[in-house]
């Protein structure tokens, strides 16, 4: 896998991601888009604290969840942006 490359959806099952298209991995890609989790202080919060949990509309992510996500996700992502 090279980073310069698109993932298909097995490489992104590997990470622990949905496939590419599905509504799942579009509503964690334009979540994780906002501006809010680029900021600084969110990334502190979430770095330091002992548990958290995101609360998105009327769903609740366990902040393991979004832990072991999120590197995978950041992985495909950066990879499909530069495709």
């Amino acid at each position: 896998m090279r980073i310069d490359e698109p993932l298909d959806d097995e490489e992104l099952q590997s990470l622990g991601l949905p496939p590419q298209y599905s509504p799942t991995y579009m509503a964690l890609s334009n979540m994780l888009d906002l501006a809010y989790f680029s900021r600084v202080w969110i990334i502190q919060e979430i770095a330091v604290a002992k548990s958290y949990r995101i609360l998105w509309g009327e769903i609740t992510i366990p902040g393991h969840i979004l832990y072991r996500s999120t590197p995978g996700w950041l992985l495909a992502h950066s990879a499909l942006k530069v495709a």
